[in-house]
């Protein structure tokens, strides 16, 4: 998955992407403690399935828990920080 996060007139917005996923905008970015918790909706088969996307940690690797349909599915794994 590509996540791609970043000031847009001083507001924090995102996007993310994936191989079987379009880019899809991320709806809500707040901030719980020290992570950052990014909030959107996933279309399935014409049905919306609301996603939390949990990032902990900074630096180059993060930790990151999916969340799909509020707890149905859940998913953890890293990520890594691409060089610009």
């Amino acid at each position: 998955m590509a996540l791609s996060i970043k000031d847009t007139a001083g507001k924090v917005a995102g996007q993310i992407s994936s191989d079987m996923m379009p880019m899809t905008a991320i709806t809500d970015i707040t901030k719980a403690g020290e992570n950052l918790v990014l909030r959107y909706s996933l279309d399935f088969n014409g049905t919306p399935v609301p996603v939390a996307i949990t990032l902990t940690g900074g630096g180059d690797n993060v930790k990151v828990a999916f969340d799909f349909a509020d707890g149905q599915f859940t998913m953890n794994g890293t990520g890594t920080k691409k060089k610009l």
